[in-house]
């Protein structure tokens, strides 16, 4: 794969550092809240390290699937069953993400991301509100599928959910995570944020896989950065892994709440530049 990558980035060297620091980081918040990493780590590359926004993306999703990876195997080895992932919800959602996210990435160079930005990021805000107890029963989805009682709509709804998904990872770099844990909530009455956190996680992995791929195969992905930051942000992880099965369901949520207002707000001011 190396060989379709230029150089180490100017704009990275003698940074090493602080891009040890920044993947730490990305992988902690990613695995936490099972959001793929990307809309922690374009940011940082292309604000903290001058990289081209379409080449962050890229590297992001090479990065991603190894966050990912390591999240969903903390999961599955801690088995307690409120981080366990909705594997029916898997299954439906993953082949169709995956399609999107080959397909989509093509057109990046020509699709306009404002109206796209905005729209994620309204989603991200009604999410925030649903998890501070706004709207919705407190500690229940306010949607209206239930999980646990499969319906025709189910193996509807869960396969336009992973072509929104898949699209938007491709565009954005994004991971697709950070719209599926709130849309999972929001269309589930009975799953747990933090079962939509791990079935979040274990949809990403081949998201970000064929995403960066083709990332990769259009030189707009940067083997050399990723090989870099893999290492920390796998520590990170780790680490984040470990310390959210400590955390109760109420808890995560009001986290994840919190963590969503800021990236909404955050999308919805850069889509109106």
């Amino acid at each position: 794969m190396e060989h379709n990558c230029d150089p180490f980035p100017e704009t990275l060297s003698g940074k090493r550092t602080p891009l040890l620091l920044a993947g730490l980081l990305t992988g902690f918040i990613s695995a936490f809240f099972g959001i793929g990493g990307g809309i922690v780590l374009v940011p940082m590359l292309t604000l903290g390290f001058r990289m081209p926004p379409l080449i962050a993306a890229g590297t992001s999703l090479g990065v991603i699937m190894f966050i990912a990876g390591t999240g969903m195997a903390g999961d599955l080895i801690n088995g307690q069953p409120a981080y366990q992932p909705a594997l029916l919800a898997a299954l439906l959602i993953a082949p169709f993400s995956v399609l999107a996210a080959r397909r989509v990435v093509r057109l990046a160079h020509k699709v306009p991301t404002v109206l796209l930005r905005r729209a994620f990021a309204l989603l991200l805000l009604l999410g925030a509100a649903k998890n501070f107890g706004w709207i919705g029963t407190s500690g229940e989805g306010m949607g209206f599928l239930l999980y646990r009682e499969p319906s025709l709509a189910l193996f509807l709804v869960l396969p336009l959910l992973g072509v929104l998904v898949g699209g938007i990872a491709a565009l954005l770099g994004v991971g697709g995570g950070v719209l599926l844990v709130p849309g999972l909530d929001l269309l589930f009455k009975d799953l747990l944020l933090t079962q939509c956190r791990a079935t979040s996680l274990l949809i990403v992995v081949p998201v970000a896989f064929f995403g960066y791929h083709r990332h990769l195969e259009q030189g707009t992905a940067h083997w050399r950065t990723v090989r870099t930051l893999v290492p920390p942000c796998v520590l990170g992880a780790v680490l984040g892994v470990l310390v959210v099965h400590h955390v109760s369901v109420s808890g995560f949520r009001v986290g994840f709440g919190v963590l969503l207002t800021l990236v909404g707000v955050k999308l919805y001011l850069t889509a109106r530049r």
